[in-house]
């Protein structure tokens, strides 16, 4: 299929259940990849709390890591901070940031990238958020990167797997609520066989990453277009913690 913006055009495949399972299963043929998921899996499974600073810090760091979110090396104790603070702050408000991604509430990566009143950095870290989330609970936080919002959003003005938001712009994926509402609609229209088996957000998570990452090398046209950069908080997207000391705590 192709896909189109601002004079740039780049084909691509469009995906059924068995071209997205074999780009996942590709993912693992990189050694690499398979080792730095099975040690950061097995750490955040051992260390599932967001109240000891030093078990946050140290997900936080093999997050960062091992994935790329650029976070730099003085700012690791900041987001740790962020992520223990937040987690009391919800706690107080009435459900903690353990119990919501437990839960698989979606607007806890929001909470995580947005919410100013612990976050002191001066960029976001969406993308960080997103990851942080899933690697706690897999089945219920899909990831979001500078390739997989591009994927979904522009297969999405291609084919048009979800109406409702196909004339949004891309800015408003930037709302985790948003994205996910869209990654499910591709998951149910792309990542099911005949028989009704689904793969799970993590195989979605591969594919989308590595397939796009190993087509940029060699389509510089198709890097520029599917490649989104901005990860600012929409203008319209509201965090607040309701119920905190009888006050309305507002970014």
């Amino acid at each position: 299929m192709e896909v189109n913006r601002k004079g740039l055009k780049a084909e691509i495949k469009k995906p059924d259940y068995n071209f997205i399972k074999e780009w996942s299963k590709d993912f693992y043929k990189d050694e690499a990849n398979r080792i730095k998921d099975i040690v950061l899996k097995e750490y955040i499974e051992n260390h599932m709390g967001n109240t000891d600073i030093d078990n946050v810090l140290m997900k936080v760091t093999l997050i960062n890591s091992f994935y790329n979110t650029f976070i730099q090396n003085d700012e690791l104790v900041s987001v740790a901070q962020h992520i223990v603070r937040l987690n009391e702050l919800l706690e107080n408000a009435g459900k903690s940031l353990d119990e919501k991604i437990k839960d698989g509430d979606s607007d806890t990566v929001n909470f995580i990238a947005y919410y100013s009143e612990t976050k002191k950095l001066p960029h976001n870290i969406y993308s960080f958020a997103s990851k942080y989330c899933s690697f706690h609970n897999q089945k219920k936080f899909p990831i979001v990167d500078s390739y997989s919002k591009g994927m979904i959003y522009f297969i999405n003005k291609s084919d048009t797997y979800c109406s409702e938001y196909k004339n949004t712009s891309i800015n408003s994926l930037n709302d985790y609520e948003v994205f996910c509402k869209l990654y499910k609609a591709f998951q149910e229209t792309y990542a099911k066989d005949k028989d009704n088996n689904t793969l799970s957000f993590k195989e979605i998570d591969q594919y989308l990453w590595f397939y796009a990452t190993e087509k940029a090398k060699n389509d510089d046209e198709f890097k520029k277009l599917i490649r989104i950069e901005d990860t600012e908080k929409p203008k319209s997207l509201e965090i607040k913690i309701e119920n905190l000391s009888n006050k309305d705590r507002r970014i």
